[in-house]
């Protein structure tokens, strides 16, 4: 088996909007190609990110409703290719330093056709749109988080939280607190490198 190192160096602070105790780390991990699925179950990567083994995987909840521009809008429309589902809000501080993050991965990896969707949580509208100018692509309105609750693994207050979605609809890598960019765009080229299941 071709073993595939990557060494990632994660400055995360898992000082999250939600359920999180206020903690922050620079941790140095190496994932090999079993942290990357290649193994059945669940790998913690760390820093509260989780692989999760194709045969292990669940699918995405059809998650839809307004965006913030009140047009209809659902991750269907996204499924297909992989897709980035990042829940934000515009009060949630560990959000705001994420973003530009987020943005530089979308940007990182657009050529791979991957597709970024925000899921704006417990927010007003007003603010989130103001926020969300920062921000390169849409976001669904989830004014009550209620559409979060739907997705497996994620606090209710899980704030921020990224899921990867591969191509087959399934959630393939839970992410619960910050991002930082090389850390995403690497856990994003392991699932776009992965063919369709058949």
């Amino acid at each position: 088996m071709k073993k595939l190192a990557l060494l990632l160096v994660l400055a995360v602070s898992l000082s999250g909007c939600g359920n999180f105790m206020s903690s922050s780390s620079d941790t140095t991990i190496q994932i090999n190609e079993t942290d990357l699925g290649g193994a059945s179950g669940q790998q913690e990567t760390g820093a509260g990110m989780t692989f999760i083994a194709r045969s292990d995987r669940e699918p995405i909840p059809a998650i839809a409703g307004l965006d913030l521009d009140l047009e209809p809008i659902a991750i269907t429309d996204y499924l297909g290719g992989v897709t980035v589902v990042n829940a934000w809000a515009s009060w949630c501080a560990p959000c705001v330093e994420e973003t530009p993050e987020l943005v530089a991965t979308y940007k990182a990896t657009k050529d791979l056709g991957v597709q970024f969707l925000g899921l704006n949580v417990n927010d007003d509208l007003e603010s989130a749109r103001k926020f969300a100018q920062e921000i390169p692509y849409r976001s669904i309105a989830d004014p009550e988080g209620r559409l979060l609750a739907l997705v497996p693994g994620i606090p209710p207050n899980g704030l921020p939280s990224t899921l990867i979605v591969d191509r087959d609809g399934q959630i393939a890598v839970r992410i619960i607190g910050p991002v930082e960019e090389g850390v995403l765009t690497a856990l994003i080229t392991e699932v776009a490198a992965e063919k369709r299941a058949q």
